[in-house]
């Protein structure tokens, strides 16, 4: 598991990972990343991650959001 927490404008937008977020170079969130990976075969790796993110507005918290990512990586 991953914490991350960048603060308003503790960043240039371009230096932000665009998973955290609104994936627009936002700063000002916080939130955590779960990863898992699997060797299928010697050639292949099948990898999950899920994102729990909130920003925080000048309106308060956002109500977060989650996202799930699937990747599929094959030596050829």
């Amino acid at each position: 598991a991953i914490w991350a927490q960048i603060e308003a404008d503790a960043l240039p937008s371009f230096f932000v990972d665009g998973d955290w977020g609104s994936g627009l170079g936002v700063t000002n969130f916080k939130g955590w990343k779960f990863g898992l990976k699997h060797g299928i075969t010697d050639a292949s790796i099948l990898g999950v991650a899920y994102y729990k993110v909130n920003e925080e507005t000048a309106f308060g918290n956002d109500p977060g959001q989650d996202l799930v990512q699937v990747d599929w990586s094959a030596k050829f």
